[in-house]
C-alpha cells in the first residue's frame, strides 16, 4: 500500500501525503523526516542529514544547500501509528535536474543573478563569465576566479561575443542594464544595451552553433493590468523603456527559435532577491535598500502607500529555472513565468526586515510619491513552468529572506 520509492519534487510531498494518506492521519501519533543529499558520483557514506518537522499536517523544509542541483535527495518518512507497533517507513527519492560536463556562457555573470548561477554550475561544468562590469560587481566572483573563465567585454560587441561563444553548449543570457528608473532616466542607453546587446547574443549564438539560449525576461512585460495572476497568454503592456526592451528581447528569442532553429526560452522573472544583490547603487532593489537603511538606523522609504504587492522569488529558484529551461525541449520558443506564485506587500516586506533586525518599534517607514512606470500588483501563474519543464519553487519568502539577511549581516559586519 505504501510505495517504496516515489520520484517527485520536494514541495509535492505534502500534496502526495494529503492525497494518499488521509485515512491514517487521525491515527498518526508522530511523524519524523530526514533528508540525505548525496553527490551522485560519491559513495553513499558522504551525505548530510537535515531534520524536517511536521507542523499542522504540513512539511517544513529547511533551506537547501547551494549545491542542491548536483544532488539526489532521499526523504525518509517514518509514520508512527497507533495501529502498528512498528513505524511505517517509505522513501521518496528526489532526482533533481543535473547539468554536468557542459560548456556554458553566463552573460552578466558578475551581476546578482548571473553570479549565483555561475557558482551553482562551476563545479560540474566549464563556465565562462561574460561581463563588462558596468553594473556587475567583481566582488561577486571573488574567491572563484580560478574555477571559471572570465572574458571581460560588452554584449554590444558582436566580435567579442563570437570569440566567447566558441564551442559553447548553452548561453544563459542575464546581461542587461537593469532598473525601471534607470531606463526612464536614460532610455537610449537602456535600449542600446538591452535590445542591440540581445540581438548580438542571438546572432553570435546562431553563428557559433550554440545549442540553446535562455533569456532573462521580466514580469514588467505585463505592466499594470489588473488581472491576477499574470498568465503568459495575457497581452503585454510595458510601462517603461526597460520593460519595452525586455518584451523586445522575448520577441527576438521567438524569431530566432522559429526562423533560424536556434533553441531559445525566455524566463519572465518576478522580483528576484537573494545574496549578492548590490546595496550601494541608486537603482538598488527594494530588499537591499531596506536592509541598508535598517542597519544605518534610517527609516525605510516606501513609494506610494506601500500596499503594492510583489511575487518575490528567491534566487536559487531562478537558478533551477535556468538549468531546467536549458535542458528542456518542452519550452523551446516559449515565454515562461518564473516566480514563487505568491505575493507580499511592500509594507509587509519592510515589517519582516525591521522585525528581523529588532527595529520594528524604533524605525517606521515614511512614504514618498510613487515611481513613474511602476506597477501596483504582481503575481505569477507558474502552471506553465510546472507543466513544461517541471519547475517547482523550493523556497518561501521567509526561507529566502533568512539566507539573504544572513548574507547582508556578513556584508555589513553586523550581528
Amino acid at each position: 500500500m505504501f510505495p517504496s520509492e516515489i520520484h517527485t519534487p520536494v514541495p509535492l510531498i505534502e500534496r502526495y501525503l494529503n492525497e494518499h494518506f488521509v485515512f491514517i492521519r487521525s491515527s498518526v501519533l508522530r511523524t519524523s523526516y530526514f533528508i540525505e543529499p548525496r553527490r551522485l558520483n560519491q559513495s553513499s557514506a558522504h551525505f548530510t542529514s537535515y531534520t524536517l518537522n511536521r507542523i499542522d499536517n504540513k512539511l517544513s523544509l529547511p533551506p537547501h544547500p547551494p549545491f542542491i542541483l548536483s544532488y539526489e535527495l532521499f526523504i525518509h518518512i517514518h509514520l508512527h501509528s497507533q495501529r502498528t507497533a512498528h513505524p511505517i517507513i517509505f522513501i521518496l527519492s528526489l532526482k533533481l535536474i543535473i547539468m554536468k560536463g557542459k560548456r556554458i556562457v553566463v552573460t552578466g555573470g558578475g551581476g546578482f543573478i548571473g553570479s549565483n548561477i555561475v557558482k551553482s554550475l562551476m563545479h560540474d561544468n566549464e563556465v565562462i563569465v561574460v561581463d563588462d562590469f558596468s553594473t556587475g560587481r567583481r566582488e561577486n566572483l571573488a574567491g572563484i576566479e580560478d574555477q571559471i573563465s572570465l572574458m571581460e567585454g560588452s554584449i554590444t560587441d558582436l566580435d567579442f561575443l563570437m570569440s566567447a561563444f566558441r564551442d559553447v553548449d548553452y548561453v544563459l543570457h542575464q546581461a542587461a542594464l537593469p532598473s525601471v528608473p534607470r531606463s526612464v532616466d536614460d532610455p537610449i542607453t537602456s535600449n542600446f544595451v538591452n535590445v542591440n546587446g540581445t540581438m548580438n547574443v542571438l546572432v553570435a549564438a546562431r553563428d557559433s552553433n550554440v545549442e540553446k539560449v535562455v533569456f532573462a525576461a521580466s514580469s514588467s512585460a505585463y505592466g499594470d493590468t489588473p488581472t491576477l495572476p499574470k498568465v503568459e497568454t495575457m497581452p503585454t503592456n510595458p510601462l517603461s523603456p526597460y520593460a519595452v526592451t525586455k518584451v523586445t528581447g522575448e520577441q527576438y528569442m521567438k524569431v530566432f527559435n522559429d526562423v533560424y532553429g536556434l533553441r531559445t526560452t525566455a524566463l519572465r522573472y518576478f522580483n528576484v532577491f537573494g545574496p549578492g544583490q548590490d546595496p550601494t547603487s541608486q537603482y538598488s532593489a527594494v530588499i537591499p535598500k531596506f536592509v541598508k537603511w535598517t542597519i544605518n538606523n534610517e527609516s525605510p522609504s516606501i513609494y506610494g502607500d506601500g500596499e503594492q504587492s510583489r511575487d518575490f522569488t528567491f534566487v536559487k529558484d531562478t537558478i533551477q529555472a535556468n538549468i531546467k529551461a536549458a535542458e528542456s525541449k518542452g519550452v523551446d520558443g516559449e515565454v515562461v513565468n518564473i516566480a514563487k506564485g505568491d505575493r507580499t506587500t511592500v509594507n509587509d516586506l519592510a515589517r519582516m526586515i525591521l522585525e528581523d533586525f529588532g527595529k520594528a518599534d524604533v524605525l517606521k517607514p515614511h512614504y514618498i510619491p510613487p515611481l513613474p512606470g511602476d506597477v501596483k500588483h504582481s503575481l505569477a501563474d507558474i502552471s506553465k513552468a510546472r507543466e513544461l519543464m517541471n519547475f517547482e519553487p523550493l523556497y518561501t519568502l521567509e526561507d529566502g529572506l533568512k539566507e539573504t539577511l544572513q548574507y547582508f549581516r556578513a556584508y555589513y559586519g553586523v550581528e
